[in-house]
């Protein structure tokens, strides 16, 4: 696991929002390898935060639980707000 502490974010905002807990890294918080290219799975959903990918600094557009399987994911692009086999699940 990448030690969050030694890294700077350059992105003020995104430094801000994780240092304040308004903002988890999906590398940390989900499965630290993408399953696709720009998705992660997440082991945990928690609402109300924003998500990031802290090895690129880049936020991410949506998250969503598979109906199949109730796996939940998220994306740098917005594919969960538009695929009818995930529920959308709100990214602050």
């Amino acid at each position: 696991m990448p030690d969050e502490s030694a890294r700077i974010i350059r992105d003020l905002n995104m430094a801000e929002q994780t240092a304040t807990g308004r903002c988890l890294d999906v590398e940390l918080f989900g499965r630290p390898h993408p399953v696709h290219d720009g998705v992660w799975e997440l082991l945990h959903y928690q609402p109300g935060v924003a998500y990031r990918v802290g090895s690129t600094e880049t936020w991410i557009g949506s998250i969503g639980r598979e109906h199949r399987t109730g796996r939940i994911y998220a994306s740098v692009d917005e594919r969960f707000w538009l695929d009818e086999g995930f529920e959308r699940l709100p990214v602050d």
